[in-house]
């Protein structure tokens, strides 16, 4: 009704009010029409003073009918006690300053120290923390760590905040009748704490999901994922979606000595062999597969294409990097070198290499690698990382992105010690430029993991004492120092300050590049510092 007395007034305001007056009586409730037109007759005022009037009166009568609010009796719940301490004030001025904008890339640090700390989020930046966190989600497990009592709470009083699921809430039903992404945190909790648990929930749900859910909730069995979930992810592989039967695949490939790599396995071994050649050295023959049935299919075989690789040598490459290249190894008993020496004298060399820098990645992300490195895994990667760096490989491009994730993936001291062995002169001397070193550096650096006082200065004085041979490169330095800063050594930040080349003829290029480096360091040297002040 309002909205045709709205119409009215545009119509009388276009027309006049003297043509549109008449029709407008019929705007009103029936129950007003009689008493504001009653004298309608003998109205003495203007056209104008009538149509407000009539507005007047509609606007009492639906203030008259609006019904008060309802309030229950139900009294909002209590915060529980605070088990975490306040952060102290100076930490609080640097998570200030993060969320300004200064430094954002420092947020996750700073909610590391809070949390080694034992502190609490201040309570005035919890709505921009977790509003950063329901934006965000790779900040959801480090703000759930220091949201403390009453972040939990208020997060329980928004929707939009209470992402993160706990125990009592699943009590309540939130598996069921929760956003995707409120149940995505309920799995992945379940897992943690009973992974047998976990996959009984998906079990029960997996027939009724959407396909864009079951892409997701599959994810969710990374989190302690064993040989109690082959079953499981193996009825996956017949899913009608391709992300979840790629999903599956990648998941089993992690799994030691699964079905699916046996099945690989068992395909390459009518398809590769050794043998003497007619010289008497080893010859590794290669034979493509003539034809990809369905088996091969449902396994993941030819659902990838490469660049530069025929169809079928594709479908050689898919199942080499199903196989541990350690199976190969200790099949054949040869070296990584030799196996690459041998690869090199064939027509299929970049199949490969490139099938078994993936498998070798997809080893590397297994849990067993992070606490049992075997000297065999260990060779492998240090020398396919040397085929990939050295100056005139011409495999770099091809076998650099794996060796990075393989790089990331492998235990902190296991990359300490092959770094520092990079840095000694003797390496980089002669194979390895300066530049190929950093570019590894950034990309294991961009994972996070920090970095020990005396590999972090080691790679600052490398850095230091090779600007000169960095001169082609100073317009991306910046971003390569960048990220190198967020994972060495704040402490020793003095000794990164010391002894920089400031009188070289180029110093002017690179100024601007190592004062943000340092200031940047100076900064997270600062906001270490303020975690360790007296409460």
């Amino acid at each position: 009704m309002t909205m045709m007395l709205i119409a009215s007034v545009k119509k009388s305001l276009l027309l006049g009010t003297s043509r549109a007056g008449a029709q407008a009586q019929t705007d009103l409730p029936a129950a007003l029409q009689d008493t504001v037109f009653a004298d309608a007759q003998n109205q003495t005022g203007t056209p104008e003073s009538a149509l407000w009037e009539r507005i007047a009166a509609l606007d009492l009568w639906t203030r008259a009918g609006t019904q008060a609010l309802a309030f229950t009796t139900n009294h909002a719940e209590i915060a529980a006690d605070e088990n975490l301490k306040p952060c102290p004030q100076q930490a609080e001025t640097k998570l200030f300053l993060l969320l300004q904008g200064t430094y954002p890339e420092l947020r996750f640090e700073w909610l590391t120290l809070a949390r080694q700390h034992g502190c609490h989020l201040p309570y005035k930046f919890l709505p921009a923390m977790l509003d950063l966190a329901r934006t965000q989600v790779v900040f959801r497990p480090y703000v759930v760590e220091v949201m403390g009592a009453r972040g939990k709470w208020l997060a329980r009083q928004n929707p939009a905040w209470n992402w993160h699921a706990d125990a009592c809430q699943a009590e309540d039903g939130l598996w069921q009748t929760g956003t995707l992404e409120q149940r995505l945190e309920m799995l992945r909790l379940s897992r943690s704490k009973d992974p047998e648990l976990g996959r009984t929930m998906l079990q029960e749900v997996w027939s009724t999901e959407p396909p864009e859910h079951r892409i997701r909730l599959i994810q969710c069995l990374k989190e302690n994922l064993s040989l109690a979930d082959q079953e499981f992810l193996e009825r996956a592989l017949d899913d009608k979606r391709k992300e979840v039967r790629a999903t599956a695949q990648a998941l089993l490939l992690t799994m030691p000595d699964s079905l699916l790599e046996q099945r690989m396995r068992a395909r390459l071994d009518n398809l590769l062999s050794i043998r003497p050649d007619i010289i008497g050295d080893t010859e590794l023959i290669v034979s493509l597969p003539l034809e990809r049935d369905k088996a091969m299919q449902r396994d993941g075989i030819g659902s990838t294409t490469y660049h530069g690789v025929g169809e079928k040598a594709g479908w050689l490459l898919d199942m080499l990097a199903a196989v541990s290249p350690l199976y190969w190894s200790e099949k054949w008993q040869l070296s990584p070198v030799q196996l690459f020496a041998l690869a090199a004298k064939t027509d299929y060399q970049q199949v490969l290499l490139t099938g078994w820098a993936t498998a070798l990645q997809a080893l590397s992300a297994r849990p067993e690698m992070q606490s049992n490195l075997l000297p065999q895994f260990e060779n492998w990667c240090v020398e396919l990382s040397r085929l990939s760096m050295q100056t005139d490989s011409k495999h770099r491009a091809n076998l650099s992105p794996y060796v990075y994730k393989i790089w990331a993936n492998v235990p902190p001291t296991f990359v300490n010690d092959f770094f520092m062995e990079l840095l000694a002169p003797s390496q980089t001397s002669s194979k390895f430029s300066v530049w190929t070193i950093l570019e590894l550096f950034q990309q294991v650096a961009a994972q996070k993991q920090q970095w020990p006082a005396p590999l972090s200065i080691a790679i600052v004085a490398h850095i230091r004492h090779n600007l000169s041979q960095l001169t082609a490169e100073f317009w991306s330095l910046k971003q390569v120092l960048n990220t190198i800063a967020l994972v060495i050594d704040p402490a020793q930040v003095h000794e990164y300050e010391r002894d920089w080349p400031r009188a070289d003829a180029n110093w002017d290029k690179w100024q601007a590049t190592i004062d943000d480096f340092l200031a940047l360091l100076r900064f997270r040297s600062e906001m270490m510092h303020t975690f360790l002040e007296q409460q």
